[in-house]
């Protein structure tokens, strides 16, 4: 598929899926967009079977206990530190989203779990993201020069697949890259960097 096409191929899916995410936004009424809804309510069914043990309120320590493993590792046992919004699990450290064992503590605590998570997972948040335009790409004929051209390796032959017929094996392409479009990609310059 030649070049021109592959961008303007890859441009229109990236419209579509901004689209289709625009319209979701925009018709979403609710704190969380509806795919992290749906994995904080998947989250919360988990957590409403863990048993919370309090170790100590005032500095918010629980010991979970996750519900019988069908597996024979039994019963998972984590520690969330509330006020440092950290649990064994690591999961709330890493993605700065509730894990079961946090949510099911925010249960126990009477707490909201807007205050568990990070900002970024709000529909506000989502809601800018998908407010930008795109408008429409100009024929290929009217696109500038990139200043790149592509080569295959010329130590790489072509092979034979046993047929008879010859077809390109692994050929690795180089493009050097001298000046790029700053309003395709956003780099006004890139100086005789390689990219393979």
């Amino acid at each position: 598929m030649p070049i021109k096409a592959i961008i303007n191929c890859t441009f229109e899916k990236t419209v579509e899926q901004y689209r289709k995410h625009n319209e979701i936004a925009t018709n979403c009424n609710t704190s969380l967009p509806p795919r992290l809804g749906r994995l904080f309510q998947s989250r919360d069914l988990i957590g409403q079977q863990h048993v919370i043990t309090e170790f100590d309120h005032q500095e918010a320590r629980y010991r979970v206990l996750s519900r019988l493993q069908t597996n024979e590792g039994g019963v998972n046992v984590y520690t969330v530190e509330f006020n440092d919004k950290t649990c064994t699990c690591g999961k709330w450290q890493m993605l700065r989203f509730p894990c079961s064992h946090a949510i099911a503590v925010c249960r126990q605590r009477g707490v909201s779990t807007n205050t568990t998570m990070h900002q970024v997972y709000t529909t506000a948040v989502y809601q800018a993201q998908y407010n930008g335009h795109f408008y429409p790409l100009r024929h290929p004929d009217y696109w500038t020069d990139p200043g790149w051209k592509i080569r295959a390796d010329p130590s790489r032959p072509l092979q034979q697949n046993g047929v008879g017929d010859a077809h390109v094996g692994y050929i690795m392409i180089w493009m050097f890259v001298i000046q790029m479009n700053p309003l395709y990609v956003g780099v006004q310059y890139v100086d005789k960097r390689v990219i393979t």
